[in-house]
Parts: C-alpha cells; sequence; structure tokens
C-alpha cells in the first residue's frame, strides 16, 4: 500500500509510471514469503512468534530505506538487499534446525505450477484421505457406489496405496495366502507392516487392481506384469504391479516411481570428495571398473551413476543387463531374460563387444567366455563397468578371478574396484542426540572426547513449545529419511596387480590399500555416525546384525533430548 500511495494524483507529474513496478514486484513476493514461513516455522518446530517479528520487521525497515535512500536505483536495491538479507537468515536458521533438503522438491513443484497448462494437469476431483486410480488406458476408475459389489475391494486397495505412500514407500507387497492376508510396504529398504485382513477380501483386492493395471483377474497362477497410475496431492505416480500364483494363494509386488530411483549421478550417490574426483578424472581412462554391493544395497543404481560419467550423446555408450529396471535415454540397453542360460550371455556379451563402445557396463556376469570378451575390449582402450555381488573390493575381486579363471589376466585391465553399501539418513528434522556411554565409544573405535554426542532416531509424533503433540510431516515418524552410500575404493596399481596375480593373501592386500590411504567401508561409516548423519542403530544393522554390539545399543536407555 505505501507504494501504491506513489500513485496518488498529486505527485503523477513527478513521477514514471514504470519506477512503481519493481518495489511492487518485491513488496508481492515479500507479503508471499512471509504466508510462507509462517507455515514453515510451525512444521519446523521453530520459534513463531520471534521469527515472524523479524520478518515482518525487515519488511518495514526495507520500505523505510525505499523512501528515504536518495535516488531510485538506490533505494531500490536497499530494498532488494534487504529482501534477500531476510531470506538468507531465515534459510540459515531453518538449516540449522532441520536442513533444506525437503525444501527441494516444493520448489521444483511451485516452479512446474508456473508452467504454461500446468494448472490444467489434472481435473480428476480427490477426495481427502485417498488416492485416485488412473488404468492402464490413462482413464479414471470411477469410485464404486457404497451398494456396489465392488466397494469392499475398491476400500481395501485405497490402504494397498494411502499408508505406504504417506510414508513414502517404494515398494508395496501384497499378499493373499494360508488363512490371513495383508500389506507389508518398504521405505528405504527397511519393512513395515500395513493392513491386513482375510484372504478372501485380498483375493477380491487384487482382482479389483489387476482389472484396473490392464492384467487378466482371472489368472491368479502365471506371473503377470501391468502399469497404472495413482493421483495423490495432484501428483500423478506411476506403478508397476507383478502378481504371481503360490501354492496357497496370490501375491503382487507394487513398486511405485521406478524410474526416480535410478536417476543419480556420481555426485550424489555418497562417494567422498577424493573418491568422486579421482573417479570423475580418470573417466575417459580405458579399463575395466569392478562395481560391487550385497543384494538390495543399491548396485543398479550404483552403475547408472557410473555410466553417467559419460556424455551419452557424445560416447557410443552399450549394457548388457539382466531384465533392467528403466530405460536410459541415449543408452542402447541389451537385455537378457533372468533365466539366461551360460551360452547366451556369452554370446550377446560376444556380440556387443564387437561393436566397439566406447563405454560398456555389464550388469553382472557368470562366464568366463564373456568376461574374456570385456577384457580385450578393454585391451583396444574401452572403458567397462561390471557389477558385482560382494561385500567389499577384496571380495569383488575373488568373484571376478574366479569368473576369469586366470589370475594374471583377471586384473590385466582392471583400474579400478569399488564396493559399498547403503545406510538410512537419519532426518534431520527430528533426530534427537545423546551422550553415548564411554563402553560404547570404545566399541565404535572412538576416543571419550572424539565424539561428544551422537544421534539417534526419535519415532512418532514431535511435541512442540506447548507440550503440544504435532504430527511428523518430514520423516512421518519413521525417525529417517533418505538414503546414502558409503563406498571403499581400491586403485588397481602395478604393485596390486602383482600381488593378484601371484595369488598373495587378503592380508597383503589389506596392506597395499593402506598403503594407498584408503579407509574401509566400515569406518567411513562410521564416520557419518559421528557427524549425525545415520545412527549407531543403523550402522549396526547394516554392517554387524545380531552382533553383541548390536545388543549393547539396544540395552542403552532412550534419550533424553527432544528431537
Amino acid at each position: 500500500m505505501s507504494v501504491l500511495l506513489l500513485a496518488d494524483a498529486a505527485f503523477a507529474p513527478f513521477i514514471a509510471g514504470w519506477k512503481v513496478m519493481p518495489p511492487l514486484f518485491i513488496l508481492l513476493v515479500w507479503t508471499r514469503l512471509l504466508t510462507w514461513v509462517d507455515k514453515d516455522v510451525q512444521k519446523c518446530l521453530l520459534p513463531r512468534d520471534g521469527l515472524n517479528a523479524g520478518m515482518i520487521s525487515g519488511l518495514v525497515l526495507g520500505i523505510i530505506l525505499f523512501f528515504f535512500m536518495p535516488g531510485f536505483g538506490l533505494a531500490l536495491g536497499a530494498m532488494a538487499f534487504m529482501f534477500a538479507v531476510e531470506i538468507a537468515t531465515y534459510l540459515i536458521i531453518r538449516s540449522q534446525r532441520v536442513g533444506l533438503a525437503d525444501l527441494k522438491d516444493e520448489i521444483i513443484d511451485g516452479l512446474k505450477s508456473l508452467l504454461p497448462g500446468a494448472s490444467k494437469k489434472s481435473t480428476i476431483k480427490e477426495v481427502a484421505g485417498q488416492v485416485v486410480l488412473i488404468g492402464a488406458d490413462g482413464k479414471h476408475v470411477e469410485t464404486p457406489a457404497n451398494e456396489d459389489p465392488w466397494r469392499t475391494s475398491y476400500d481395501i486397495v485405497q490402504t494397498f496405496f494411502i499408508e505406504p505412500m504417506n510414508k513414502e514407500a517404494q515398494t508395496v507387497d501384497v499378499t493373499a495366502t494360508g488363512t490371513s492376508a495383508g500389506v507389508k510396504y518398504w521405505v528405504d529398504g527397511v519393512a513395515y507392516d500395513g493392513a491386513s485382513y482375510d484372504r478372501q477380501s485380498v483375493a477380491d483386492a487384487l482382482a479389483y487392481l489387476k482389472n484396473s493395471a490392464g492384467l487378466d483377474p482371472e489368472e491368479r497362477r502365471k506371473p503377470q506384469f501391468g502399469k497404472m497410475k495413482v493421483l495423490r496431492d495432484g501428483t500423478r505416480h506411476e506403478v508397476r504391479v507383478q502378481t504371481a500364483g503360490t501354492r496357497d494363494g496370490e501375491i503382487a509386488k507394487l513398486e511405485i516411481d521406478v524410474p526416480k530411483r535410478y536417476q543419480m549421478k556420481p555426485a550424489d550417490v555418497g562417494f567422498t570428495a577424493d573418491q568422486l574426483q579421482l573417479l570423475v578424472s580418470t573417466a575417459n581412462e580405458p579399463g575395466i571398473v569392478l562395481i560391487a554391493s550385497p543384494k538390495n544395497h543399491g548396485l543398479t543404481a550404483l552403475q547408472y551413476a557410473m555410466i553417467r560419467l559419460h556424455d551419452a550423446f557424445v560416447s557410443h555408450i552399450l549394457t548388457v543387463e539382466r531384465d533392467p529396471p528403466i530405460e536410459i535415454e541415449g543408452i542402447t540397453q541389451n537385455k537378457l531374460s533372468p533365466s539366461a542360460p551360460p551360452a547366451e550371455e556369452a554370446k550377446t556379451t560376444a556380440w556387443v563387444t564387437s561393436q566397439e563402445p566406447d563405454v560398456l557396463l555389464m550388469g553382472g556376469l557368470e562366464t568366463p567366455q564373456a568376461a574374456r570378451s570385456l577384457i580385450d575390449l578393454a585391451a583396444n582402450g574401452k572403458r567397462i563397468y561390471v557389477g558385482l555381488r560382494a561385500g567389499d573390493v577384496f571380495e569383488a575381486l575373488e568373484v571376478w578371478k574366479k569368473v576369469v579363471g586366470d589370475n594374471k589376466l583377471a586384473v590385466s585391465q582392471v583400474k579400478f574396484v569399488i564396493a559399498g553399501r547403503i545406510f538410512r539418513r537419519l532426518c534431520d528434522a527430528t533426530k534427537a542426540p545423546y551422550q553415548p556411554e564411554e563402553k560404547l565409544l570404545k566399541q565404535l573405535g572412538f576416543g571419550p572426547t572424539q565424539v561428544p554426542e551422537l544421534y539417534r532416531p526419535h519415532f512418532g509424533n514431535l511435541i512442540d513449545a506447548r507440550g503440544n503433540e504435532i504430527p511428523d510431516t518430514f520423516c512421518h515418524g519413521l525417525g529417517y529419511k533418505g538414503r546414502f552410500g558409503v563406498y571403499e575404493l581400491l586403485e588397481m596399481n602395478d604393485e596390486v596387480k602383482q600381488a593378484v596375480a601371484t595369488n598373495q593373501s587378503t592380508s597383503v592386500l589389506r596392506q597395499l590399500f593402506r598403503k594407498q590411504k584408503r579407509r574401509y567401508i566400515q569406518e567411513l561409516a562410521l564416520m557419518r555416525v559421528a557427524a549425525g548423519d545415520t545412527s549407531v542403530q543403523e550402522f549396526l544393522r547394516v554392517m554387524k546384525p545380531g552382533s553383541e554390539l548390536e545388543s549393547e545399543i539396544n540395552r542403552e536407555p532412550p534419550s533424553s533430548k527432544a528431537g
């Protein structure tokens, strides 16, 4: 309103009309920011009254500076500067309390809403607390009337999605076997129990779901694959539906937004700064890079991240994969069925290597013939990535040596060995600090003064400054949000190759690993524990399940500090 006064008729002869627009625009954005901050401080459990008063004071000061600074340019610059300072100050305060990672999706969604036609993205009416089913044909699945025989099945299908998607699940398993049935969903690699029903009710609900996904609802024995979508809070999510029969019933796996899991670049997966710098600086050098992890620890995502070191529109990139989960733009993926016999793997690999790609990804291999085709291609100046199942770099080398069948040949073209594991990240907004006992620190290898406090997850709802219970909108009461990888990297220099070729013991290789000043997965993971990125409990779940140390951790008293 202060700026609008400038347009008063009494001053009109002395004021250029266009000069009203820039400060008016800043004021409109500023007031919108104040509205957002008021909501955000409550979500983040920040002091609402104090921050709101500070933000409004900044706005008033900006207006005062605009009217009292000499010259329009200087006045507008002062106002814009105060606006920028206010934004930066709030983001710094927020970052210290809960971090800024959750703002990324919010900003992206906000920008998308500004695009032409964005408001027309969905004309389907949503019902609060439900998802909208969109069939394989792209049409909205109408909600059955209350008296419709399929209404119960529709309501049960809703429970397949509502709770799992509220907690950002990646996979939902539905079981209709035995005398009971129900839902189990997976968030960041950990399973949680969902709703449960009698077997017949779930079987009927699965038939309803299969019909929506374009599958045969009467076929309960043979495996079936289909796709559909669900609409939730204005956003469409792709759902892959896979069903199969069992001896006493039927099971289904619902995978939500699968492509999003495999979009990471090398900088996103969790490499340390020196590891990433080494990999980037040597990306164009020929040789084989062995990539390893145990099952369910992100091997495929890591493989795809590694080939993104290369530009698919400049380099000729091919892959040989068993049942690849997604299609990668600009890359030719040669598919092998999961049950492909060794002869087919060897034949396909020989044909792909004959195309002389600049970069080749081999998503796992079983035959020496295929391995030797890769070695020959690397010897001709090409870059090869090979995925293996192994727990560390030394086990990965053993697996590779066994497949090739000749130690010297096996390591002749290997440039690096990378092995990793995936850990859940503590929710920055809710994690709870505590002072660990000396005994625990000693077992973890920390000195008594080295780590003054550690963090553990906070489960359930949160408590605000007035003692009121409020919902946890950050990690939905799970204590963790997202995951990161931890990787050990062995550089295959001449000394290491000689040790492997002459069949030296693992202890010798470990000494050479240390000589390169590398750290083991366990050491790197403990550094992330000390930094508060994850918890001791998560470290033990991944690295030492069932150990005495895990029992010791579980006996620790609950934290006395609020998250």
